[in-house]
């Protein structure tokens, strides 16, 4: 018996199952760290939409946003497609901060058989955002933080909030 050629496949198994061990372990470790970075950009979000609704509330004019950085501030009505997180609240209008739907979202939305682009941001604020009810009309609008801060116009009526870029 040749013990070279035993000892060999030995050695190579161990190989095997180490660099087995090491790819769980690496996959393990770097989910971890996207749901920890996650769950951050979420808590960001939720303070930075407390922020907004009360400068609205103090009825300022310009507000600065710098957090959650390359998310996007999305209002929406009930006169179209919402958020699970607001109609199921009941609410007519509300602000989101959410994930943006990226470079492959944005361009599966061409494809005929997937949903309409404006449905699958609604279900990114649903799985990566914060929503907030608005009292007043708002009319949809759709804002990128890409480079901190973004400053925004706020205007009001008795009846109608407007959010514009600076």
């Amino acid at each position: 018996m040749n013990k070279r050629g035993f000892l060999l496949a030995e050695e190579t198994i161990k190989m095997i199952i180490a660099l087995i061990a090491l790819t769980f372990l690496t996959y393990f470790l770097v989910s971890l760290y996207i749901t920890n970075t996650q769950n951050k950009k979420i808590v960001l979000a939720e303070e930075s939409l407390d922020f907004i609704l009360q400068e609205i509330s103090l009825n300022k004019e310009n507000i600065e946003i710098y957090n959650p950085e390359d998310w996007e501030i999305i209002s929406w009505n009930n006169e179209g497609i919402m958020p699970k997180a607001c109609s199921n609240f009941g609410w007519n209008n509300c602000l989101c901060i959410c994930s943006p739907l990226g470079f492959i979202g944005t361009g599966l939305s061409y494809l005929p058989f997937v949903e309409d682009k404006t449905e699958r941001q609604a279900r990114y604020c649903d799985e990566l955002g914060a929503c907030q009810e608005l009292k007043k009309q708002v009319t949809p609008e759709k804002f990128s933080i890409s480079d901190p801060p973004l400053f925004l116009n706020i205007e009001q009526s008795e009846e109608r909030i407007s959010l514009t870029k600076k």
